[in-house]
C-alpha cells in the first residue's frame, strides 16, 4: 500500500543498522554497546539518505508499458509526473500484436493493461509473453491501487464489490476488534472532552446570541451505514445565514470567528465521538455525507451508493489523502479512495490512518484538494477492446512511443 511504501527505504537502514550489530558482537570490535548503537544509527541514517538521494533522482525506476493506445499511455505517465511518482518510466503503448517484440528487448518491467483487454484469449497470451520474459501484467486497476492509493471508476465493475467486501478484507473478527478499537479509545477520550465541548457549545450560543441564538451543537443528518440516516452531532462554526447543505469551502463567509479556530483545530468534530460511542460511525472510515450531496452524487458518480456498505467514520483514508470535497469531481477523487479502504481495510491500515490524521492536525490540510488522477478515475473513454490487430493510436516501443 503507498502509505506503508513510503517506508520501504526505512527497511534498508533497519538492515545495515542490523548488520553492523551482528558484525562488532561476532568479532569483537566493539566493547561499548553505545558505540555500536550509535554506528548503527549512523549507517541507518546515511543508507536513508541516500535512498531518499537516488529515489528523488529518479534511480531504480520500474519501466512500464501500456496495452492500449498512446492516449492512455499518455494520461498515465501525466498522472505519474503530477503525483511526483519519480520512480516510474511509462515507455509507450502498445498494441497485442506488438506486445512480444516490445518485451524481447528485456527493457519493461511492468505491463500494464485496462479494463478493455480482459478477453480470454487476450489475457491468455499476455500472460505467456510477460511469464516467459519475467515482465509483471498489471491491471490498470491494481496499478493505481498501488500506486495512488486509489480505485479509478472506470476500471471497476459491480462485480469488483464482491472481492471488496469478501471476509479476506475485513471479516467478522476484524469487526469486533475495530469495535473494540472504537470503545477503548472513545470513553476515555469522551470523558476528557466532555468539559471542552460544553464550553465551546456555551460559548457559541454567547456569542450568536444577537444572531438568532441557535444551540452551540449542530445537529445534521447524514447517511451511514446500509444508507440509514442517523443525525451527526457537531460543534456549530457557522452563522443562520446561508445553506447549511452548500459545499464549504476555504474562507467560508459563513463562518464564525470560534468557528473559524474550531475548524483550524478540528475541535469542531468532537460531539461525533457521542456518534461513534452508539455505533453510528467508527473511528476509521468514509466520512458521511448529507442527505442531500449523497442524493445527488448518487446521480452522477457510479457507485457512489455502494460506499455506505461500510461505517462511516470520523477520519478515513480519502480524508487523510485529499482533505474535503467541495466539487462532484472532488467527491468522485475522494470516492475512488473510500473503495481503496473498503478493499484494503484492517487494523493495521486503520492505525496508520490514525497516525497520519494526528500529523495533518498539524499541517492542517482541509482545503486545496487536487484530484491528480480526476481524468482516469472519473471514466474518460476507454477502449471497449484491444483485438489482436493494429489499434489506431497505439505506437510500439521505440516508432512513436512516449520515450
Amino acid at each position: 500500500m503507498p502509505i506503508f511504501a513510503q517506508l520501504v527505504p526505512a527497511l534498508y537502514g533497519f538492515v545495515g543498522a542490523l548488520a553492523v550489530l551482528l558484525t562488532e558482537v561476532a568479532v569483537g570490535i566493539s566493547t561499548a554497546p553505545a558505540w555500536g548503537v550509535a554506528s548503527a544509527a549512523g549507517l541507518a541514517t546515511l543508507t536513508l539518505a541516500a535512498a531518499g538521494w537516488v529515489g528523488e533522482r529518479g534511480g531504480w525506476r520500474l519501466r512500464l508499458v501500456v496495452v492500449g493506445t498512446m492516449a492512455e499511455a499518455e494520461r498515465l505517465a501525466s498522472e505519474l509526473e503530477r503525483a511526483g511518482k519519480r520512480g516510474y518510466e511509462v515507455l509507450g503503448a502498445v498494441g497485442i500484436d506488438r506486445l512480444e517484440s516490445a518485451l524481447a528487448g528485456g527493457r519493461v518491467d511492468q505491463v500494464v493493461f485496462s479494463a478493455g483487454v480482459c478477453d480470454r484469449a487476450v489475457f491468455s497470451r499476455l500472460g505467456r509473453l510477460c511469464l516467459a520474459d519475467r515482465a509483471e501484467a498489471v491491471r490498470l486497476s491494481v496499478f493505481h491501487e498501488r500506486v495512488f492509493g486509489a480505485v479509478p471508476l472506470a476500471e471497476i465493475d459491480p462485480s469488483w464489490f464482491v472481492s471488496a467486501l469478501s471476509p479476506l478484507h475485513g471479516g467478522r473478527g476484524y469487526e469486533r476488534a475495530k469495535r473494540a478499537l472504537d470503545i477503548v479509545v472513545v470513553v476515555p477520550l469522551l470523558v476528557c472532552c466532555a468539559p471542552l465541548i460544553v464550553l465551546f457549545a456555551a460559548l457559541i450560543s454567547i456569542r450568536d446570541e444577537q444572531r438568532g441564538a441557535r444551540p452551540g451543537i449542530f445537529k445534521q443528518q447524514r447517511v451511514g451505514r446500509g444508507g440509514v440516516p442517523f443525525t451527526l452531532y457537531k460543534l456549530r462554526t457557522m452563522t443562520a445565514a446561508g445553506d447549511a447543505s452548500a459545499w464549504a469551502v476555504a474562507d467560508d463567509e459563513r463562518v464564525t470567528s470560534i468557528g473559524a479556530f474550531l475548524r483550524k483545530t478540528h475541535l469542531d468534530e468532537l460531539p461525533q465521538l457521542i456518534n461513534i460511542l452508539k455505533g453510528e460511525m467508527t473511528l476509521v472510515g468514509p466520512r458521511p455525507e448529507q442527505v442531500a450531496h449523497v442524493a445527488a452524487l448518487s446521480q452522477e458518480l457510479p457507485f457512489f451508493p455502494e460506499r455506505h456498505r461500510v461505517t462511516p467514520g470520523l477520519t478515513g483514508w480519502a480524508q487523510v489523502r485529499c482533505g474535503y470535497a467541495g466539487t462532484v469531481e472532488e467527491s468522485a477523487y475522494k470516492l475512488c479512495h473510500d473503495l481503496y479502504y473498503m478493499r484494503h481495510r484492517s487494523l493495521t491500515l486503520d492505525l496508520a490512518i490514525l497516525v497520519e490524521t494526528a500529523r495533518t492536525l498539524v499541517a492542517d490540510r482541509q482545503f486545496g484538494l487536487t484530484p491528480i488522477t480526476a481524468a482516469t478515475m472519473l471514466g474518460r473513454a476507454l477502449p471497449a477492446a484491444v483485438d489482436s490487430s493494429a489499434t489506431p493510436g497505439t505506437a510500439a516501443i521505440g516508432s512513436g512511443g512516449l520515450r
